[in-house]
């Protein structure tokens, strides 16, 4: 077996859901390679795509933003929680060091934590970069009104420097930081089962308009419930326990593949997240979203969106406030785009990895060369 460190922001389940994605692709082609898992993702996410190969370990490796909602960065509080994290990073560089020395690593993956490749650099082992932003280009418009963050947004790009190679996911910010790049497709999950036979599942007429509601608990509460069951027209889906409605239905989070309900229903509400926007692409099913403030990767998903799918935008009173009815209207007469992306990223990045790891003494000997400052942004 060779074995592969995988470190995986816990940022959203974004970055957790195309990970895995990679990874199930990387054991169809290689059954030899063993996956470490190092993420504070919860590990159901990584159970209902991986069924072996891989150990699972709850390990804070970077610290994202801190959002109250999906909509809304606390700023004051993200750089609070880069102070408390930085203020250890030391012991936690040596931790990953001793575990990767210890589980015999021979490749460090990240999507994409900096201290991942600080890590690996200081064991002498190569990496391989995942991602479609990085976090010193989030943090960079922080610094007009909080310029502390100028000093982890420096060690964070000399961090990110240490890695061989980046796989570029579409939708990307600017990532000077990584000097040697392969831009890939789309990485996403198609759905496995028919359309038909998950709505027999949901007990739902085959002529039914369904509404998947993907959000969490805690941007759902902010939902005006009683306005969105006044559009008698359409059956709303929400995970997990919702207030008795005749157009409301409940299901069980594990009951169902997140990509087949997105298959099945007509529309889906949700956050423009790198996950369920790569997900409504890959099944041509119409998104209707509002937009997350001061957090920039919103801008290049909200582009991808535009170009690639059948989507609607509406402001965060209206989203919230259920004024849904037109939105649907326009999405189902709206056709899909004729323009199409390529959406095999997974098969295409574990082609990549795997060929990384036959190619390994010539990445070693680059690394080892390659250990110039980063270029600024």
């Amino acid at each position: 077996m060779q074995h592969i460190a995988f470190y995986i922001s816990g940022h959203g389940y974004g970055h957790a859901v195309r990970s895995g994605a990679i990874i199930g692709a990387c054991a169809r082609l290689n059954p030899f390679l063993f996956f470490h898992l190092r993420t504070t993702a919860p590990e159901w996410l990584f159970k209902l795509s991986l069924h072996s190969n891989f150990f699972y370990y709850a390990v804070q490796n970077d610290v994202g933003t801190v959002n109250p909602t999906f909509a809304n960065v606390d700023i004051p509080a993200t750089l609070n929680a880069l102070d408390l994290f930085f203020a250890t990073e030391k012991q936690l560089i040596s931790q990953e060091v001793a575990f990767l020395q210890k589980n015999q690593i021979q490749l460090v993956i990240g999507d994409i934590p900096p201290v991942a490749f600080a890590a690996a650099h200081r064991a002498k082992i190569p990496a391989i970069a995942i991602g479609n932003f990085s976090w010193d280009w989030i943090y960079t418009p922080y610094c007009r009104e909080y310029p502390a963050f100028e000093k982890y947004i420096r060690k964070i790009k000399r961090y990110y420097h240490y890695a061989d190679l980046l796989l570029k996911l579409p939708f990307h910010g600017n990532m000077p930081a990584f000097e040697n790049f392969v831009e890939i497709p789309l990485v996403c999950r198609k759905a496995r089962r028919k359309r038909n036979d998950i709505r027999r599942m949901l007990s739902c007429h085959p002529d039914d308009q369904l509404v998947l509601i993907a959000l969490r608990e805690e941007d759902r509460k902010q939902l005006d419930l009683q306005h969105i069951a006044q559009i008698r027209d359409k059956h709303f889906i929400f995970s997990g326990a919702i207030e008795r409605q005749p157009n409301f239905h409940s299901i069980d989070g594990d009951s169902l593949s997140f990509e087949d309900l997105i298959n099945a229903v007509d529309f889906v509400v949700s956050k423009p997240g790198y996950g369920v926007v790569s997900d409504c692409i890959a099944n041509t099913t119409p998104l209707l979203y509002t937009d997350r403030t001061d957090f920039r990767e919103c801008d290049v998903l909200i582009a991808g969106l535009q170009a690639f799918s059948n989507s609607y935008f509406l402001e965060q009173k209206d989203f919230y406030g259920g004024n849904w009815r037109h939105a649907f209207e326009v999405l189902h007469e709206t056709p899909w785009p004729d323009q199409q992306l390529v959406t095999d990223g997974d098969r295409v990045a574990a082609q990549k990895i795997n060929d990384f790891l036959k190619d390994r003494p010539l990445h070693l000997s680059r690394r080892k060369i390659s250990a110039a400052r980063p270029r600024s942004e």
